[in-house]
């Protein structure tokens, strides 16, 4: 088994780092690729005891709350009065301790100390649970999503002639409403590893390489599109981000969606 050191790792999410799009007035996690998604690596500071290994996202400030955990993302949705808990543990001392509320984007919290306040994204259920769970979350379902867009980056094209470069993305987009339900049945069937995923990881060369780009959308009658949640599949490792396995059965279904 090849051994990949940590730097290495960090180098790769800091190339693949997740930017946040607006989409009407959904969320978007654009290049979604918040990658390492594993649990093991830097100490995570629980509620209550010394620094443990666990829980932790490498390169990222995560949080759990109730058992679930959220990783850091851009500001996005505004803060509701809602608490949906307390920080029990957590990669930043600071956020120890401190109520977790609900924002107006689904999948998304607010956490304010002072002045002093961070976004974080629903990941999954700390040690294990399913994709269902991280559908839940994002409030998708076949009523709000009546668009899936794909992209195969192993089949973007580009054109170099000397002068310019000519970039073509490989996409497809899915409305049939048969069709978005066999994937959502499919994604809520997978099941959350992240201490594999870290292993895959750590023994796969360009691990992200060829990935596959899903993006839940709704369409609405305004012609405005809002995002429920997106998500990438790495073929060379066999998961989901955020630690979600999947199987071949999973990976054909995408390819047959992407045409």
């Amino acid at each position: 088994m090849k051994n990949r050191g940590w730097k290495q790792r960090f180098v790769w999410i800091l190339v693949l780092v997740p930017m946040l799009l607006t989409f009407g007035c959904g969320t978007k996690d654009a290049e979604q690729t918040t990658e390492a998604t594993g649990e093991t690596g830097r100490a995570m500071t629980e509620l209550g005891t010394e620094p443990a290994i666990g829980y932790v996202q490498i390169g990222d400030d995560q949080i759990t709350v109730n058992g679930q955990l959220y990783t850091a993302a851009a500001p996005w949705g505004a803060r509701t009065n809602t608490v949906v808990g307390i920080v029990s543990a957590a990669d930043e001392v600071d956020r120890l301790g401190v109520a977790a509320y609900a924002t107006d984007i689904p999948g998304y919290v607010r956490v304010d100390n002072g002045d002093q306040s961070w976004t974080y994204r629903y990941v999954g259920a700390v040690g294990g649970g399913t994709m269902a769970d991280w559908i839940a979350a994002y409030g998708v379902t076949t009523e709000t999503v009546t668009r899936v867009d794909l992209q195969d980056k192993a089949r973007d094209s580009e054109v170099n002639d000397g002068q310019i470069v000519t970039f073509t993305p490989h996409r497809a987009t899915v409305t049939d409403a048969a069709k978005i339900a066999t994937l959502l049945d499919a994604m809520s069937m997978l099941p959350r590893d992240a201490a594999g995923y870290e292993a895959a990881l750590a023994a796969t060369e360009k691990p992200y390489e060829g990935h596959i780009r899903v993006t839940l959308l709704q369409s609405n009658p305004d012609g405005s599109v809002r995002e429920w949640g997106s998500f990438v599949w790495y073929p060379k490792l066999g998961y989901v981000n955020d630690g979600y396995k999947t199987d071949a059965a999973f990976g054909e279904l995408l390819k047959s969606l992407l045409g």
